[in-house]
């Protein structure tokens, strides 16, 4: 599992990422996530909220993105 951390969001399909490796990568959508109970999920965009969080769209909702963890890199460029 890479547990890669969220460093800028960049566009509604793409955000930079810091891997574990400490390298730069755009993770584009969709990509896979996890959240805290370890149930699987899609995200299909990415949007900035007027709180300045950042929210993913999982499933028609928007999640903020802290509660998950972005699990594979088949999008990763």
């Amino acid at each position: 599992m890479n547990n890669f951390k969220l460093y800028e969001h960049i566009s509604e399909k793409s955000i930079l990422v810091i891997t574990p490796d400490n390298e730069l990568k755009t993770v584009c959508c969709p990509f896979l996530v996890l959240d805290k109970k370890n149930r699987l999920y899609q995200v299909t965009s990415i949007a900035l909220g007027n709180d300045g969080n950042t929210y993913y769209m999982i499933n028609t909702s928007y999640c903020i993105y802290s509660g998950f963890t972005i699990i594979n890199d088949y999008s990763v460029l």
